[in-house]
């Protein structure tokens, strides 16, 4: 190795080191920019040492993390699925290529961390089967590496934690008592040996959650555990043991979370019929399927896209909620096609009138907290395949009119969060569209 080279890796270690500290105490946005400066030495390094195009890989890993998290706190949680996806694969195939024990062993601590970031994301954006299944991966397989150079108690605690609660949400009740029996032990541990105030109220909390749990199995033979379970917590902290009660109740009293599958069979009982050729990892997911783009193969996930687009487009107007949901995996899908492939303009058309479709019926929703954000999200990904088909329009009056309508409800969207500017430059950008249709 040169001297020059050296240098290269000192500061490349140096910036990831900032940039891992930062994301540890959740300074996202200053953790990313570290991960950038860092990944730009590495890719330096690569050119220097073919044997650094590992790091490489881990950084745009790492960095699709952090992506994905910055999206969520925004309310972006189309592009937060999407860069999630993208971390997780990237992780998973870097623990698969790992030639060194010891690379392996910290890579799954990593991916363990993502996978709960991934399932949090699917959890409120995508289909809860999928964040169930990257939940229980994560937290076992974080759990799995206990004696790992890097594990420790809290990170264990919060992740069994976030786990329980996703697990739970998604019915998966017997494998969210699992979660909660090591995130017990986790915070247990923690508190006992800080003795804090937090740790306890955290303690308490955790406790009375499991015992939650416990109970909504309707399993009489978890009744004492349940009983002791509550007793511990109100001992420790009343308050926080009735806090978590109460957030029991208003999850059991909320409605059901929508799987893609549930919406499925909506669009089959509305609409008559579904394709049939669609694959069965869209209504009956294995276990190890994580994220969007795991259900197909890369080459045809914009063939799968496109079936669910059709479903959705018709769907909508008549199920909102099942639509959505379908719309975003095809969404999903779209994108993750791209990636593989460049999209013909029919396929590229489709797409973009899934999206026009999904931000209409966001428009309707009570919450413009949560749609205004997401329709937002979505028309960003609609711009540029705008742009991309204005050239292709030519005589295609419907295409013409598909466009006009995407560029005049995605200018009224972007006036309503506030860019006007952006709002502008778009309509500017299709002046030359005839009417909206």
């Amino acid at each position: 190795m040169s001297r020059a080279t050296r240098k290269l890796q000192r500061q490349y270690e140096a910036l990831t080191g900032q940039a891992e500290a930062l994301r540890e105490r959740g300074r996202t946005a200053e953790a990313l920019a570290r991960y950038r400066e860092a990944l730009e030495g590495a890719e330096r390094l690569a050119a220097a040492d073919g044997r650094h195009t590992f790091d490489v890989l881990r950084l745009r890993a790492d960095i699709e993390v952090q992506e994905g998290i910055a999206q969520l706190a925004r309310g972006w949680g189309a592009s937060a699925v999407l860069h999630l996806d993208r971390a997780v694969n990237g992780h998973l195939y870097l623990l698969r290529e790992s030639g060194r024990r010891a690379d392996e062993r910290q890579l799954a601590l990593v991916l363990s961390r993502s996978l709960l970031v991934n399932a949090e994301a699917l959890m409120r954006y995508g289909d809860p089967q999928l964040a169930a299944a990257a939940a229980d991966l994560g937290f076992r397989g974080y759990l799995g590496q206990h004696r790992t150079r890097g594990w420790n108690v809290a990170h264990m605690g919060v992740l069994a934690t976030n786990a329980s609660a996703i697990l739970a949400r998604a019915g998966r009740l017997a494998d969210a008592i699992e979660a909660d029996a090591i995130a017990v032990k986790a915070v247990g541990e923690r508190a006992e040996g800080s003795g804090t105030g937090d740790d306890r109220r955290c303690l308490a909390t955790t406790l009375a959650t499991w015992s939650m749990h416990l109970l909504a199995t309707g399993d009489t033979e978890h009744r004492q555990q349940a009983a002791a379970c509550l007793a511990d917590a109100r001992a420790l902290d009343a308050a926080a043991s009735r806090e978590a009660q109460e957030d029991w109740e208003r999850i059991q009293a909320s409605p059901p979370a929508i799987t893609l599958a549930d919406a499925l069979r909506v669009a089959e009982q509305e609409l008559g019929q579904i394709p049939a050729d669609l694959p069965a990892t869209y209504t009956d997911p294995p276990t190890n399927v994580v994220s969007p783009s795991g259900r197909t193969d890369p080459h045809l996930a914009a063939i799968d896209a496109a079936k669910l687009a059709g479903i959705a487009v018709e769907l909508l107007p008549r199920s909102p909620a099942e639509g959505l949901r379908i719309g975003l995996e095809g969404h999903y899908l779209f994108a993750a096609g791209a990636l593989t492939a460049p999209l013909g303009e029919r396929a590229a058309a489709v797409w973009v009138e899934l999206i026009l479709a999904c931000c209409r019926v966001l428009d309707d929703e009570p919450d413009p907290s949560v749609a205004l954000p997401l329709a937002v999200d979505l028309a960003s990904h609609n711009i540029p395949l705008i742009d991309a088909l204005l050239p292709t329009v030519g005589d295609n009056s419907a295409l013409g009119r598909l466009l006009r309508d995407c560029v005049d409800h995605h200018a009224q969207l972007l006036d309503r969060a506030g860019d006007q500017a952006s709002a502008e430059q778009l309509r500017l950008t299709a002046a030359g569209l005839g009417p909206a249709s």
